[in-house]
Parts: C-alpha cells; structure tokens; sequence
C-alpha cells in the first residue's frame, strides 16, 4: 500500500508512506518491503516506512542508507502475540 499525501506529516506531503504491508511467513518480510522500495524508488520522492525493532528489513534498509527519524515505544501484555512484528509493517505512526 502506497500512500501518496500523509495525514500525519502535513508539513512534507511529498512524501511517500509505505503501509500496511503483512505477509504469511516472516521469511517472505524482507523481500517484500525490498519489492515495495525498489516500486516506488523511481519517483524520487522521500520515502517513508515504519518498522517494527525486529522486522528483517531494518538491517537491509539501514546498511542501503535508510535512517530512523523517529522512535517510538509499544507495549502489549497479552500473550498470544498482538501482532507479529515479523510479518507486518503498520502505516505510518499508527499501529493499523
């Protein structure tokens, strides 16, 4: 999913917003953020996508020159797992 006008960061609407991205499997995560990236690359627009810590894209997409812009802290206590942050990439700050 491309977002092209970020109603969040109103002062860049330029930007690009990837998300909401999931797959099934978390051996598929990386390839699939890889895909999305290459996609929207050729407009040369500022790209913008959130990570979970552990998603197996964070180290492809900094080793490539991405950097974090932003931090930010999620808690849950259940259990049986809220989401995935293996397999999901949220849109924009917002978890869904």
């Amino acid at each position: 999913y491309i977002q092209t006008v970020s109603d969040d960061i109103l002062e860049q609407n330029d930007m690009l917003t990837l998300g909401p991205i999931g797959v099934r499997e978390s051996r598929d995560a990386a390839a699939c953020v890889a895909a999305l990236i290459k996609a929207v690359g050729e407009r040369d627009l500022p790209i913008r996508i959130t990570l979970l810590g552990p998603h197996p894209a964070v180290e492809d997409l900094i080793r490539a020159g991405a950097r974090i812009a932003w931090g930010e802290t999620f808690c849950s206590n259940t259990d049986d797992g809220f989401v995935d942050p293996l397999r999901y990439v949220p849109s924009g700050s917002d978890l869904f």
